[in-house]
């Protein structure tokens, strides 16, 4: 089945110092917008499938990657209109007059 509208990343990450898995889940699962899909079964990820239709941004697969030094990959989706533009395009809107940006 084509995806309409959703797209995914892989994306690698390298810290300056070691990470601990538990709090990269913890804080991304946290942070407002996201939300974190990341059971080690099959099919116990997000797809872009599943994120059409959705403002949130899901994230799965988060790996240490032991390439690097402190490495870390995850595998991200959103569906890339609502999060990816109209989403983004409305709240960079309200932060900027949240902070009175045009009025400075």
């Amino acid at each position: 089945m084509p995806i309409s509208v959703s797209h995914s990343e892989s994306v690698n990450i390298q810290f300056e110092k070691s990470f601990s898995l538990e709090k990269v889940r913890s804080a991304l699962d946290n942070f407002e917008g996201c939300k974190v899909i990341d059971e080690r079964i099959d099919g116990g990820y997000s797809t872009p499938l599943e994120a059409e239709g959705k403002d949130e941004t899901f994230i799965s697969r988060i790996r240490e990657d032991k390439t690097i030094k402190n490495g870390l990959n995850l595998w991200i989706v959103s569906d890339n209109l609502l999060r990816g533009a109209a989403l983004n395009a409305v709240e960079i809107a309200e932060t900027l007059i949240k902070n009175n940006f045009y009025g400075k």
